[in-house]
Parts: structure tokens; sequence; C-alpha cells
């Protein structure tokens, strides 16, 4: 697990349709020292029995989730806040790779920042208002002729870059 001292990053599902993709992400969340899971009106309501079927024992990030009407309200009382996305926007934001993001939310979590990341839903991805609420974007460079990541896969990616941050020492950027 991520040392108490340090914060990790807050993991934001904006509204997700699938229960089996929530418990998913928990069961990457903990792979990774993860443990803080916020829920955007999740399509089908919370608490989603699904979710915990696939989570695989992950139940931490289940059992404490924490279920909000907006993003802005997912994240009112997180300092940094980067927006995950394949798809080009009109944004004047920085647009990073996962390695670089979780750099930048280490030396953040250093400073004894709160820091997360926001996901979209399965369907859409997020919308263009909800990413301009966030610091940055992240893109993961995959094949430009298929942007498709399932949740889980998107998270995982994120919590591992986040993850080979944790040397206990701020990273230089």
């Amino acid at each position: 697990m991520v040392e108490p001292s340090l914060p990790a990053p807050v993991i934001i599902l904006n509204a997700p349709q699938m229960a089996e993709n929530i418990g998913a992400v928990a069961r990457v969340m903990a792979n990774f020292g993860l443990s803080e899971l916020r829920l955007v009106n999740p399509r089908d309501g919370w608490p989603q029995e699904r979710a915990w079927a696939l989570a695989a024992g992950a139940e931490g990030p289940l059992n404490s989730a924490r279920v909000t009407g907006s993003v802005a309200e997912a994240i009112a009382d997180l300092q940094l806040v980067f927006a995950t996305t394949a798809r080009p926007r009109e944004l004047q934001l920085p647009i990073l790779t996962p390695r670089v993001a979780a750099a930048e939310l280490n030396a953040a979590s250093h400073r004894g920042e709160r820091i997360g990341l926001l996901f979209g839903g399965e369907r859409a991805g997020l919308e263009t208002a909800d990413i301009a609420l966030c610091q940055a974007v992240v893109t993961i460079p995959i094949n430009p002729e298929f942007k498709s990541l399932n949740l889980a896969q998107a998270v995982a990616i994120n919590a591992y870059e986040w993850r080979t941050t944790l040397d206990n020492s701020p990273p230089a950027i």
C-alpha cells in the first residue's frame, strides 16, 4: 500500500455505466495501492452487487466509494486533477502521457496536495465542460486508428505509472 503520509490519487469515474467495470477498477486500484474511489452519477445507481463480484476481493474502494452528482462536487477538495481522454479538444490544457502525469501528481502529493484522476464513462468518455475543470489532460499513447480502452485498462495504465513513482522522494520535473 501507499505510505499513509503521501496522498495517493483519488480515482473519479464520471457516469460509469457498468457495475462490472466499477468492480474491475476497484481491483486495479487495490493492485496499485489506491483506495479512494468516487463515482459521479453512476448510470444504475450505487451500490451495485455485480461490482463486488468483479472486484475479486478488492472491496475497500467499493465499500468506501463516494457518490456525487457532478464532477465539480467530486473534485471540490482536490488541488490537482487530471482528466483522461483520447479525444482531442479545443481546450488550452497541457496534454501529458501517463508517465509525465504520474510524476507531476507525485510532486504535488509530496507538497501535501490532494490529487485525482478523472475518467469518463464507457460510452462517450468525458464532456469538454468536465475536462475544463481539470489542470491537464492525460492521453495514453495508443493506436490512433483504435482509441478504445476498457475503463479498468485506462485506470491500470495510469495507476501503474503512479506506482512507479513511489520511491519516497519527489521526482525532478
